[in-house]
Parts: structure tokens; C-alpha cells; sequence
């Protein structure tokens, strides 16, 4: 099952030496969520989730978040990995605040070229 392997070297790289048994309240919506998913980013991210759910330091998955996770559509997967990367806290909405647009314009370009690098790469994948 690559949903548990992800998990395992989710937690292997946070340096989890013992990580706990996730509750059943969190562990089985998650893997009712992921049970049929075999697109990469969303299996990821369910992952995430669950090494969360068994990491002694943090043991706290919402679910709202479990939620939002079954809503979401690759693309949204691939946003929300550049928003954590990046570390964008916020984004400005120049109209709307009358803040420098450039700021603005250049948030969006990043969150767009990450999608369509990943697009492309997906692409690349199937001519290979």
C-alpha cells in the first residue's frame, strides 16, 4: 500500500523515532479517503496526514481538514505544497487593499509556475 510506505518516510524524514497508533477517529477517514485515490499528489497528501496523526509531536489532524483533503482535485494538492514550501503566510490583493501590486502579481506567478511545472512533468512522464 503506498499510502502507508509515504507515511513511513514521512516519518523516517521528521526523525520519528516512535511514532504512535493514530486514533480511529482520525486513521479511518483518512484511509477512507485515500482508499481509492491513486493520483500521486493526493496520495501524498493523505499521507501526510496520516504520519501526522501518528507523530507523538504533533498528533493533531483536524477533521475539517480530512474534509477539505477529499474535496481536492490534484491541482489543488500541487497549490497547497508551493503555499507551505514558499512559506506564504498571506496573499495581497492589490485592488483591494491598494498595496503594491507587483507583490501581488508575483505571489500568483509562483503558485502558477508550480502547477504548470508539475503539469509538464506529469506530461513527460507518459511520453517517456
Amino acid at each position: 500500500m503506498r499510502l502507508c510506505q509515504k507515511a513511513k518516510a514521512r516519518l523516517a524524514e521528521g526523525n520519528v523515532q516512535d511514532p504512535i497508533p493514530a486514533s480511529l477517529s482520525v486513521a479511518l477517514p483518512i484511509l477512507q479517503g485515500a482508499a481509492d485515490e491513486d493520483r500521486d499528489e493526493l496520495v501524498d497528501l493523505w499521507a501526510r496526514l496520516l504520519a501526522n496523526a501518528m507523530d507523538p509531536n504533533l498528533n493533531s489532524v483536524r477533521q475539517s481538514i480530512i474534509d477539505a483533503v477529499k474535496k481536492m482535485d490534484p491541482v489543488d494538492a500541487v497549490v497547497l505544497q508551493h503555499v507551505h514550501e514558499a512559506k506564504i503566510d498571506f496573499v495581497y490583493f492589490a485592488s483591494a487593499r491598494g498595496l503594491d501590486s507587483a507583490l501581488a502579481r508575483g505571489t500568483a506567478y509562483n503558485i502558477s509556475s508550480a502547477i504548470n511545472h508539475r503539469r509538464m512533468k506529469s506530461r513527460y512522464q507518459f511520453c517517456i
